[in-house]
């Protein structure tokens, strides 16, 4: 019987990621699922630092600054429903104080920074064509935190604007970190506010933009998680109650994907351990004073001390203070 499944390729790629590489994931979706799927098994990565970001035009812009300087001033902060904030960020940075949401932001602006010049895979997830630029400056924003439609002109980003914007900034950084590898991706997730018809002309714009940036761009690769959950996950139970979004057996099906396509096999085997040992440390014992639980929590950081013994560079110090401040002051080894 002919398997009632269409197989995405998986993609053959001229690199391998391990745990001592430097990695940095922007974008909408597919990036925050990546990168929370990396720094739990500790890989050296940084996950959005403005938060998640839908347009490919936004993204080149963000990554231009992070790279060429300009941190965010005072004087680019608004107030909004009582918070604070930023054009560029998302708004769970918004704070109701000026200078705390301004210290927060540069924090996070300057781990982006630190990154861009000391990294060796760049991750992005394109979200939509749609975009919206402030009247007042014809700029871009990356998030319009719910002001006044008026003060937005939504426009449908060309693929020769998007693939302007990338190539511009992906040439930079190639300058800055020779050894640079990206690689691209596009979120599975549809648009409805912009309308069905509108939903597929933008995500046929990402995919024609993404061709030709990596038709000219040869450190630039295409990752199919799209196809992946469009084609072999065409199914409602692979999302959540709202149909749009993919739920956590998709993620770990597309994720699974990607640590075949670019882990070799000591690094899937490496990240297969700590992931063990992270579920473990978040073990919620039922009797956490018990012999049997106590005896657990020792086992579990012996472990731990053995592979970070082997794999100086793995950081289990979250893992580790939370094992410990679960240990019976008065059990034997404690």
């Amino acid at each position: 019987m002919q398997p009632l499944i269409t197989s995405v390729p998986q993609p053959e790629f001229p690199f391998r990621i391990n745990h001592q590489h430097q990695l940095l994931s922007m974008g909408s979706c597919f990036a925050e699922h990546i990168g929370k799927f990396l720094a739990r098994r500790k890989f050296e990565q940084v996950l959005n630092p403005f938060g998640v970001v839908y347009h490919p035009v936004v993204l080149a812009n963000l990554l231009e600054q992070l790279l060429e300087g300009g941190a965010p001033e005072t004087a680019a902060l608004f107030e909004q429903q009582e918070l604070w904030r930023h054009y560029d960020f998302h708004s769970r940075f918004a704070h109701p104080k000026q200078e705390e949401t301004l210290a927060l932001l540069r924090s996070q602006f300057e781990l982006g920074a630190a990154r861009v010049r000391r990294l060796d895979f760049l991750i992005l997830t394109l979200g939509t064509a749609y975009g919206y630029q402030l009247q007042s400056e014809a700029v871009y924003v990356n998030n319009c935190h719910k002001q006044p439609a008026a003060l937005f002109e939504k426009n449908l980003a060309s693929v020769e604007e998007m693939v302007a914007a990338l190539q511009r900034v992906l040439g930079k950084l190639k300058v800055v970190n020779p050894q640079l590898e990206v690689i691209l991706t596009i979120s599975p997730v549809r648009h409805l506010r912009d309308g069905l018809l509108e939903n597929q002309r933008s995500k046929a714009r990402l995919l024609l933009a993404q061709e030709q940036v990596c038709a000219s761009l040869p450190f630039v690769h295409y990752f199919p998680a799209y196809e992946i959950v469009l084609d072999e996950l065409r199914d409602y139970r692979f999302y959540t109650r709202d149909l749009l979004h993919t739920n956590e057996l998709a993620v770990d099906i597309v994720t699974s994907r990607f640590a075949s396509a670019c882990f070799a096999e000591p690094t899937q085997e490496l990240a297969r351990k700590v992931e063990q040992l992270v579920r473990a440390s978040e073990h919620r014992q039922q009797h956490p004073g018990s012999k049997a639980a106590q005896q657990f929590v020792q086992h579990t950081l012996q472990k731990i001390e053995v592979l970070t013994q082997q794999h100086p560079y793995l950081d289990f110090s979250e893992e580790v203070k939370r094992l410990s401040a679960s240990i019976n002051p008065g059990f034997p080894g404690a």
